[in-house]
């Protein structure tokens, strides 16, 4: 996923359907060379909710997924209240606060400290394994947080019916 090497010039990330489709086009071609067919998917956080999306648009390529730690996903659009009172109040507190960090990278000059700084500072707070080291703290910068803004504006928009879900964009029944 972009930016998270540490380097690169800011850019707003990819879509989640953008990383489906360039995850499964780089699946399809490790298949391919390793002489297989489907894989068994193993996959974490992000990667849980973009392993279900790329295995509900390519079905073919996987045979089972093993998921842990996977957020809240909606594939038809259809998000009940109780989850979105849900992702409002987690959001906030920690989703909405990487959200932000990835936003002010984008500031001219004082941008990546300041979304650096912000990121280092929930990532260190919550206790995550990336920051369980100097050098993993390090890593861990504002321009890596850009799922945390397109998951949560793609989301709303699709609970408020302002964009379709998943299933009814790739025309999965």
């Amino acid at each position: 996923m972009p930016h998270f090497n540490g380097g690169g010039a800011f850019d707003w990330g990819y879509s989640f359907d953008d990383l489906t489709d360039i995850l499964g086009i780089t699946l399809q071609e490790v298949l391919v060379a390793e002489g297989q067919q489907r894989c068994v998917l193993v996959a974490h956080d992000w990667g849980a909710v973009l392993a279900l999306m790329l295995q509900r648009k390519f079905p073919h390529l996987v045979s089972k997924l093993v998921l842990h730690d996977v957020e809240i996903q909606t594939f038809g659009g259809h998000v009940e209240l109780r989850t979105v009172g849900t992702l409002l109040l987690f959001g906030f507190v920690y989703q909405y606060i990487l959200a932000t960090a990835f936003v002010l990278t984008s500031i001219p000059l004082i941008g990546i400290p300041l979304g650096n700084f912000l990121t280092r500072l929930v990532t260190a707070g919550i206790g995550a394994p990336l920051c369980q080291d100097d050098a993993g703290l390090r890593r861990a910068g504002g321009m890596t947080t850009y799922p945390y803004l397109w998951f949560n504006l793609h989301l709303g928009l699709e609970a408020i019916g302002l964009r379709p879900g998943f299933d009814r964009r790739h025309r999965i029944n």
